[in-house]
């Protein structure tokens, strides 16, 4: 560290603007070191702590607030304190510390620890605080003096193993070997046939390989070499050994013995399957990474502060650099912001899954995947899995548009067709029951004696009525007039009552309940309520033989609810295959203003469809269909100048 360096702690007894450039730093790095496995602090010329990560709440049990400003001797103990004192001392007069030992700390137990102390020097060059990194070796020391242990213990029974051993004194001269070594040795031309491994000089054998050009050998000459000599207490050499049948990997490891005249024991480990399972996991991570690579989705690795860590190809408009480290909810259009950002602090705490949709800022929409990735037990990180469904979206919507034409095409030529019924059949049925009327009298003075021809015409006339008002209600029914003037609420109280005046059975009950704020919509949602309420409404007066019918409408949050209730005999009789296509039409036109159907019925335990309307849903619908509407119209105007008469 630079003695112009900005610390990680704030000297309150001086170093100038010290505390502010702590307080930067540490906004910037404390998630970074808190992440660290070492411990790390500042402390200030007085031996005070001003700045820890959260390693140094996990030994010592006290909180930053509480280690904050605490001197050295209270936080550690004595039997620490006086350990590092001389350390400490020296790093204060300016000179960059470093050791291992084992230190007895208080609360923290005794641990074995590298400790590098640097300086934080002020412009004079004077040390106003040091830097302490504090890296804890215990379980590795503890390891590796019990291997050290296992191997003196063990010596004797080496022979026993499948591993390659041979105990080489200070000049590489074989001491012994086991019977898996000989054999190994004796298989790969190291000693010959009949001739036993004790005895033979091994570093001499590694000379002759190294001066014939073999690096490997060269290497295993002097790691060994070091090991016996005693310069070196460990040495390691991956190798491969070819053989007529196949390739095979081995694990050289050379060891010191723990005696006065120095040695080394070297053992020889097969990690053909090692080396084998580690191409084949190389080969797995390329595929991986090739199949990430072309596939349209995109997937990214979210750390838990929301940032980019990996990405495996960018949208269009975006490259890697642009991308990675950034927080993931810029790159969403506002609205989807604060969703994204929920879902992903809901995935970190629950570990559950989440989906949403979503558009980015160049308004290309996306199916997003939250799956979390779990690391000894706990969230790690969140992979992200974006799917661009802006061409789905594209499709869907066209697809609405046109199912709006087509609706509207159906309920303008239901319009047109009530219109002529009413205009013209009606007209011309009423035309010819006053023309009968008019028949009466005249057929009574020229056939005095035909008695019969007037209850003739007296039926007939009676039929021609009937006929009247049957394509009468035909008309309201094909288009109620009502509706498209009045609204949703009054037609279908109009409905029902036209329901009950048709009825030839007693006792059926309409009820209509409507909220109070329920809201008018627009012509292409009301229409399909209508229809919906029309159709359950009709299967269960006709078909379930209900003795109770009732409409509910009403506002639940930013949903409008219908719901169709009977007593009948349910959707078993009701609504069987011979009605399907009602089924249809209702799921068809629910599905068309963007509102969900749930219908539960049973068998003698009547009949409830659930209508459940968004009301964003129901915002702009309709709109496109304007220039559709002049079309049609246009095309009316133009068929009725071009009809003859």
């Amino acid at each position: 560290m630079s003695t112009d360096s900005i610390p990680l702690g704030s000297d309150h007894t001086g170093c100038g603007g010290a505390e502010d450039a702590l307080r930067f730093q540490e906004e910037q790095l404390r998630l970074v070191i808190d992440a660290v496995p070492a411990l790390i602090s500042y402390v200030d010329s007085e031996q005070r702590y001003q700045f820890t990560n959260k390693r140094y709440e996990e030994w010592f049990g006290h909180s930053r607030q509480e280690v904050q400003g605490k001197h050295l001797q209270e936080i550690l103990g004595q039997d620490a304190y006086e350990k590092i004192l001389p350390h400490v001392e020296e790093v204060l007069r300016g000179k960059e510390v470093s050791f291992a030992s084992w230190v007895d700390y208080k609360g923290a137990g005794k641990r074995h620890v590298q400790i590098n102390y640097v300086p934080h020097l002020d412009d004079h060059g004077v040390a106003c605080g040091f830097l302490a990194f504090i890296l804890d070796l215990t379980e590795r020391k503890r390891a590796e003096e019990a291997l050290l242990e296992s191997e003196n213990l063990n010596r004797a029974i080496l022979s026993s193993l499948d591993t390659h051993v041979a105990v080489l004194d200070r000049h590489g001269k074989i001491i012994s070997v086991n019977s898996v070594w000989n054999d190994f040795a004796r298989d790969n031309g190291v000693i010959h046939e009949n001739r036993v491994g004790a005895g033979l000089n091994y570093l001499e054998v590694c000379r002759k390989a190294a001066a014939a050009g073999d690096q490997l050998a060269e290497r295993a000459l002097a790691g060994i070499k070091a090991v016996c000599e005693g310069s070196s207490e460990y040495f390691r050499l991956e190798y491969p050994c070819h053989s007529p049948v196949r390739q095979r990997w081995f694990l050289m490891l050379v060891t010191p013995l723990k005696r006065r005249e120095g040695g080394a024991v070297v053992a020889h480990n097969d990690i053909t399957e090692r080396k084998r399972a580690e191409e084949a996991l190389r080969d797995s991570e390329e595929r991986l990474r090739n199949l990430l690579e072309n596939i349209p989705d995109h997937v990214l690795i979210v750390d838990r502060l929301g940032n980019i860590r990996y990405i495996n190809h960018t949208a269009p408009g975006f490259t890697p650099e642009q991308v990675l480290d950034k927080h993931l909810s810029i790159f969403l259009q506002p609205e989807s912001r604060a969703h994204a950002e929920q879902c992903l602090e809901d995935v970190f705490n629950t570990g559950t899954t989440y989906n949403l949709e979503a558009s980015d800022v160049n308004f290309r929409s996306y199916r997003i995947r939250y799956v979390p990735v779990i690391q000894d037990g706990a969230v790690a990180s969140v992979l992200v899995v974006g799917t661009d469904i802006t061409e789905q979206k594209r499709t869907e919507k066209s697809r609405r548009h046109l199912a709006e034409r087509l609706a509207f095409a159906r309920e303008d030529e239901r319009r047109s067709l009530a219109r002529q019924l009413h205009d013209e059949a009606c007209q011309d049925l009423a035309a010819a029951s006053i023309y009968l009327e008019q028949l009466a009298p005249k057929l009574n003075r020229a056939l005095p004696e035909e008695a019969s021809l007037n209850h003739a015409l007296s039926k007939v006339t009676h039929l021609i009525q009937l006929t009247h008002e049957t394509l009468r209600q035909t008309a309201r029914a094909l288009h109620p007039s009502t509706l498209e003037h009045y609204g949703l609420v009054r037609a279908l109280r109009s409905f029902t009552r036209e329901l009950s005046m048709l009825s030839n059975r007693s006792g059926v009950v309409f009820e209509i309940d409507v909220a109070p704020d329920f809201p008018r919509f627009n012509q292409m949602v009301e229409t399909c309520a209508y229809r919906i309420v029309q159709e359950a409404t009709t299967n269960a007066f006709k078909h379930a033989q209900a003795r109770r019918i009732s409409i509910k409408l009403s506002l639940q949050g930013n949903n409008a609810l219908i719901v169709v209730e009977d007593d009948g005999r349910g959707i078993d009789t009701a609504l069987s295959d011979s009605h399907g296509i009602g089924l249809a039409a209702i799921h068809e036109r629910a599905e068309l203003i963007g509102a969900n159907v749930e219908i539960s019925t049973g068998v003698a335990q009547g009949t409830s469809l659930t209508l459940n309307i968004p009301l964003a849903e129901t915002n702009g619908m309709g709109e496109h269909i304007e220039d559709f509407q002049l079309e049609t119209s246009q095309y009316s105007r133009n068929a009725h100048d071009d009809s003859p008469g």
